[in-house]
């Protein structure tokens, strides 16, 4: 396997997330392997999913050394996020549950009542132990191992070769099928385009670490406080018309204010790059001059909105002219990833043998 110039792309984001994928689908079966005999337990669960997050983090880093390919440079770990920033991510994440909870439910009942076995993991907060594990294993670890794979491994190479929201959108459907779980697959591709919108945004991988974990968090939090709440009969639920329409309205809603939390994010990362450095500042920032905007935008606040909204109007900005990688790396981890997701979800259909 040889890349072109030694230069991060879409390519070689392919073969980045093929490598991380067989990993840390085939080694982890060890884990499964050497605790047969108490695979029913929340301990096995936990064991499980940390032992995967490990693989995943451990294969991006060996990829990126043998590679010399800098997977992980520029991730901006240098810039942590100041207070302002962390709660609107905070806020962001808790509106992205409740935006896609109902029709995230009426999607998982539509499948239990087709017949698929509904496979989601509940978490034990019912003591000590379990609250430190359980966030440590499903709170932390996923939030930081798959941001630096998938926010920073798979996206810093697709916005080589891809306009910033047409990254945002091959990656977020890379989070989304990776997860092989179709009960969880529409939540996910949302959840994943909006953690990639923030990282591009902030320049800082940590933008997507604070927010992935506060999501996790947050589900956490819900189980500790009220599990009934967290668990649902989704054989015996309503999915009329009447509640999609409902859902879909909370969905539209929901990813609106999203969408304004997200102007003001991205003005907050302006003006904190403009007080660190004069220097450090997009052209598509100052893409219109005083006399072209209106009066508002040359008010205090209108001047921050219209940061914000430049903000997010540059995710639009075409991709400079580079040459385009050899190879097809991002079609065949499309290819594998996409017959993976489909065996996964025929086999949820098969009646398991008694």
């Amino acid at each position: 396997m040889t890349f072109q110039n030694k230069t991060h792309n879409k390519n070689t984001a392919g073969w980045l997330f093929i490598t991380v994928y067989i990993a840390f689908e085939i080694l982890p079966a060890g884990v499964v392997l050497l605790m047969d005999g108490i695979s029913e337990t929340y301990a096995y669960t936990l064991i499980s999913l940390a032992s995967v997050q490990a693989v995943m983090l451990g294969a991006v880093l060996i990829f990126s050394k043998v590679t010399h390919l800098g997977v992980l440079k520029h991730a901006g770990l240098n810039r942590f996020p100041n207070i302002f920033q962390i709660l609107l991510l905070a806020a962001m994440s808790v509106t992205c549950i409740y935006a896609g909870n109902n029709i995230s439910t009426l999607f998982v009942s539509l499948l239990a009542k087709t017949g698929m076995r509904i496979s989601l993991i509940e978490p034990r907060m019912d003591n000590a132990v379990n609250i430190i594990f359980s966030v440590t294993c499903i709170g932390m670890m996923p939030a930081f191992c798959e941001e630096l794979f998938i926010r920073q491994g798979m996206l810093s190479g697709l916005r080589r070769n891809y306009p910033p929201y047409k990254a945002i959108l091959i990656s977020a459907l890379f989070f989304s099928l990776m997860h092989t779980n179709a009960a969880q697959s529409l939540h996910q591709f949302f959840l994943g385009a909006t953690l990639a919108a923030v990282v591009v945004i902030s320049r800082s991988i940590w933008s997507g670490i604070i927010f992935h974990f506060f999501n996790n968090l947050y589900i956490l939090l819900v189980y500790s406080i009220s599990p009934e709440r967290a668990t649902v009969d989704y054989m015996n639920m309503d999915i009329g018309a009447d509640k999609w329409l409902i859902a879909t309205l909370i969905f539209i809603l929901g990813y609106a204010v999203i969408f304004g939390l997200l102007i003001l994010f991205s003005a907050v990362c302006a003006r904190r790059r403009k007080a660190n450095t004069s220097t450090d500042v997009d052209t598509s920032e100052n893409d219109m001059t005083t006399q072209q905007k209106s009066r508002f935008f040359n008010t205090r606040i209108g001047s921050f909105l219209f940061d914000g909204w430049s903000g997010i109007r540059s995710l639009s900005d075409p991709v400079p002219e580079v040459e385009q990688p050899v190879g097809n790396g991002l079609v065949w981890s499309i290819i594998i990833l996409l017959a993976i997701w489909i065996l996964v979800f025929v086999n949820g259909f098969i009646p398991l043998g008694n």
